[in-house]
Order: structure tokens, then sequence, then C-alpha cells
């Protein structure tokens, strides 16, 4: 029996659902189906009940269930015990985090918890924050950076930074001569976000909301490179996080403009509640706060969100 099958076991416990279930620990959702089909054989029970695309527990998936999630904690447990044991933080981190940090923000992070944990191996999983909550309540992901405020159900979180949203518009636009834009000139304008019930569009929302109304949404995408080329070509504007633009080399095609009132969104680290403090991410959250100061964000303490 392998810990994998037994935490893929456990997200589609939670998720009962193949495709959900997939996503939130990283396989395709075929491979997630032979996990299930190989602890299946193995123990010789049926653990869950298909009809078409419902999905439930078997009484025998319900006992599993109990003893699975006793087993993943305490191989947990064990790896919390073993961080640092030799005097220098080690062994594996596995994080989620929303696109805009996990693309702009944390390789700089990692490069300088390498320099100074090099036996450290980070796996970063870009997960929206509504999706990362269940990874981390279901321990798919050990922590996760994630847009606040969240559900505090099974979650515990670490105030980390606050970032300000800027508007990115092409070079060409016609508001590229305003030094600050306030939102209600935005109102008629294509906006190119996030799907709905992300943190950062509601957000976005709310600001627009204030000024008059609700955003004109021309496009919905989930990455934020994907966002910035449709911007460059002409395809609306967006409203971004500073660190996610920062800078714009020449010849990008991409200009970017504060907005008028402001908007900031605050960032934590989210951990499932109940457990000690993981020192990796507690490493992690430390420099991640470090790193933002350094491209222009402000700290969060603990309250603050």
């Amino acid at each position: 029996m392998e810990l994998r099958h037994l935490s893929s076991f456990v997200a589609l416990c939670t998720a009962l659902h193949f495709g959900r279930a997939a996503e939130r620990v990283y396989v395709s959702q075929s491979t997630l189906s032979r996990q299930i089909q190989r602890l299946e054989r193995e123990l010789g029970v049926a653990l869950f009940e298909r009809a078409g695309r419902r999905v439930a527990l078997t009484p025998a998936g319900r006992t599993l269930l109990v003893h699975a999630q006793h087993v993943l904690d305490e191989v947990r447990e064990a790896r919390l015990a073993l961080r640092g044991a030799a005097g220098c933080l080690r062994g594996p981190l596995t994080i989620g985090c929303f696109d805009g940090a996990g693309v702009y923000l944390i390789p700089k992070v990692l490069a300088v918890l390498h320099t100074s944990h090099p036996s450290i191996v980070v796996s970063v999983a870009t997960i929206s924050t509504r999706d990362a909550l269940p990874a981390v309540r279901d321990g798919a992901v050990d922590a996760a950076i994630v847009v606040l405020p969240v559900p505090l159900d099974g979650i515990q979180v670490v105030p980390l930074f606050e970032e300000e949203l800027v508007l990115t518009l092409p070079v060409h636009h016609v508001l590229r001569s305003l030094r600050r834009v306030p939102i209600r000139m935005l109102l008629d304008q294509p906006l190119i976000t996030s799907r709905p019930g992300q943190g950062t569009r509601q957000l976005i929302e709310a600001a627009f909301s204030a000024a008059g109304r609700a955003p004109t949404v021309a496009y919905e995408l989930e990455s934020v490179q994907a966002r910035k080329d449709a911007v460059r070509a002409g395809l609306g504007l967006a409203i971004l996080g500073k660190t996610s633009v920062l800078r714009p080399a020449r010849g990008t095609g991409l200009l970017t403009r504060p907005l008028s009132p402001p908007i900031y969104r605050s960032v934590g680290l989210a951990t499932r509640a109940g457990r000690p403090p993981d020192p990796l991410a507690v490493s992690l959250a430390e420099m991640a706060v470090s790193t933002a100061v350094q491209l222009g964000c402000k700290p969060l303490a603990q309250g603050d969100a």
C-alpha cells in the first residue's frame, strides 16, 4: 500500500469527484482512477460506489478513510519531527500558490531559501486560493500562499504582506497620460480578469461597485501571463498585482498605472489547523515577506488580515 495511493484515496473521499480529486493531488484523472483501482484490488474490497458521475463511499471505504487519515497524519508528524534534526532544515515541502505570486514572487523566494537551506526540496503547485484551501485541509500540500481573507474551517493563517494592484494597459492607450487612473474611468473599459469567485477578482469587483457599477469583463483568463499577453494584443485592460508587472522592460508593449482609490490585496500563508508550525513553512513565510518588501509590498502583522 503506497502513501500516494492513500493520498489520492483521501482526496477522492473529500471531493467525491474524480476530476476535482485529481486536481488536488496533481495527477491526471486517469492516473487517480488507476491508483484507486489498484488500492481496491490490493485490499480486495470496493471502496467507492460509482453510478455515472456520482461517487459515494462504501462501508469499507469509510473504514479505510479513518485509518488512511491517521497514517498520513503520522507521516506528516514524522517529517516535522525530523526537520532540522541535524541542525539544518531539510526534506520535502509542497506548497500551493496563486498564479501571480507563484510565477513572479516564489522563484525569488526559493532562490533565497535554497541558499540558506540547500537540502530542502520544494514542490510548487499553481492553484487558486479557492482550490488551495481544501488541498491544505486534505494534506495534498503542506502550506499555501493565499489571498486573504479565507474561511478558517480547518485552516490557520499567518498574514504575510499587502500588495497593491495596478492597472496594466497597452503603451498607446488613451489613459497612458494619467499618472493615476480613477476607477470610475474604467467602468466602460473592457477588463481582462480571472474567473468569478477568485479573491483578487472579488477585490476588483468591490472597488468597481463602490465607483458605480460592475466591471465590463471582456475575457476571463486564469494565467497572469495570459492576461498580460491579452492586454498587449489590445483586447482590454487588466488589474494585476504590482509584483507581476514591476518595471516592465522597454519593448514589452505594456504600461502600468496606480489606481485611484488604490486597491490592495492581503496575502497570507495557510496551513492546516491543529498542527505544530512546520519549520520549513515558517522559513518560507519569513523569506516571502522579506522578498515582497524588497519588491515594494507592505509587511502584515498577525491580526492585520
